[in-house]
């Protein structure tokens, strides 16, 4: 026989049984779930992609670096006039240092492809010095020579023709 006291008792441990596992069970039923990770070496892109255009800054733009003494920093602007185009570039000296590396060997390989190309003005000049100079560090080689440096010239050979 359930008495009132019985009762009631029994009907607050539901309470307090059945709440807890519902919203356990409701958490696990829409909490978040994360997407399986995909391999994007065998998806297949579709649609088409714009590609990318680079075009040389216009004469108007400025882009210079200055050195500050008291930070002991490089820091790069690009103006038009006295007005800031751009938000400066602050570089710490070996990064400014690593950043000329890169612009000289740009443009020490952009020259010698265009000496190969032949297209531009004064590429004969430049095939000319294709070929870098070896030195030989040899006491022998500069008495037969003369010299310690060793030019190549190339030249179309008789059996080429």
């Amino acid at each position: 026989m359930i008495t009132t006291t019985n009762f009631t008792l029994l009907k607050s441990l539901q309470r307090f049984i059945l709440i807890p596992i519902l919203v356990l069970v409701s958490t696990q039923a829409f909490s978040q779930q994360i997407p399986a990770a995909q391999d994007t070496t065998t998806t297949v892109k579709t649609g088409f992609s714009l590609g990318n255009m680079n075009m040389p800054n216009p004469q108007s733009i400025v882009s210079k670096y200055t050195y500050d003494p008291v930070t002991d920093r490089y820091i790069y602007t690009e103006s038009v006039g006295k007005f800031n185009i751009n938000y400066p570039i602050i570089l710490t000296p070996a990064e400014f240092q690593k950043l000329v590396l890169q612009e000289q060997q740009q443009s020490y390989y952009k020259q010698k492809l265009d000496a190969i190309d032949g297209k531009k003005d004064g590429a004969e000049d430049e095939q000319k010095n294709l070929l870098p100079e070896f030195y030989i560090n040899s006491g022998f080689f500069e008495t037969i020579f003369g010299g310690n440096t060793c030019l190549l010239y190339t030249s179309p050979s008789p059996r080429d023709s």
